[in-house]
């Protein structure tokens, strides 16, 4: 019997995990990913932009969860693979809601979050607001898309360089006028990231604790330059999630051994 897995995505390892399945003829996937970057690479299997909705016979929209739990079960899913990114809180507890809703299996992977090494300077906020409430210094760098920028308060006193993948959602009017915007992923070594602040001339770090290696370099480029960073923690989630995705594979290997 082949298996039908819906994979929550949009992060590398997704991809990764994608291409690690794609040939398996025991098992088809749908990729769905929310569509928040237009710069995704194409993930070699059927892709669904944007989420799920779903409408009911009397109309009524119904809300994540439950719409969810209803493609599920039109779909014919077998498993949900949620490799979704850690601060994609939502759509994670939807999927894990809808999966009980559904009774079909739920997996999800969580990257590791970073640690500190000797010469870190770490400072930890429990969401943007915070984070723009305690941080006073020169010129901050922010690593934080457009719920960084949604959060930032017109009169911010302190500059601000961000750094972000597609440009702001929200009208210029409405950002401070000592921010600066640079279009582009982060940088794929500390020496780039380096020569950035030292460009830019930077004081600080503000990011979100997102752990992987994609973005980490800006951590050695801060411990480098002694600057302070300061994290957004990562919200909380229930137990039995995977860190590891070797654990995973073996974890599905072993169920289509059993469905076989």
């Amino acid at each position: 019997m082949i298996q039908k897995w819906l994979v929550l995505g949009g992060t590398k390892e997704a991809r990764q995990f994608i291409q690690h399945w794609r040939g398996d003829k025991r098992v088809q996937m749908l990729a769905s990913i929310a569509g928040v970057t237009t710069q995704a690479p194409p993930l070699g299997v059927e892709t669904r932009v944007g989420g799920v909705s779903y409408i009911q016979d009397d109309g009524v929209v119904c809300p994540g969860d439950k719409a969810m739990a209803a493609f599920i079960r039109e779909q014919g899913f077998h498993k949900i693979i949620d490799i979704t990114h850690p601060f994609a809180a939502q759509i994670s507890a939807n999927a894990r809601q809808a999966s009980n809703m559904a009774k079909i299996d739920y997996v999800q992977f969580l990257r590791a979050p970073w640690q500190p090494l000797s010469g870190d300077y770490w400072h930890y906020q429990e969401d943007w607001q915070a984070l723009f409430e305690t941080v006073k210094t020169r010129h901050l760098f922010v690593a934080g898309g457009q719920e960084a920028l949604s959060a930032l308060p017109q009169d911010y006193r302190t500059k601000v360089t961000a750094r972000m993948m597609e440009p702001p959602q929200m009208a210029l009017s409405d950002l401070p006028d000592n921010l600066d915007i640079i279009l582009g992923k982060p940088g794929a070594s500390s020496t780039e990231e380096e020569g950035l602040f030292r460009k830019y001339k930077i004081t600080a770090i503000a990011a979100k604790m997102s752990g992987g290696k994609a973005s980490a370099a800006k951590l050695a480029a801060a411990r480098a330059l002694g600057l302070d960073v300061h994290l957004v923690n990562r919200p909380s989630y229930p137990e039995g999630w995977f860190d590891d995705m070797r654990k995973i594979h073996r974890y599905l290997s072993i169920g289509l051994s059993k469905a076989s």
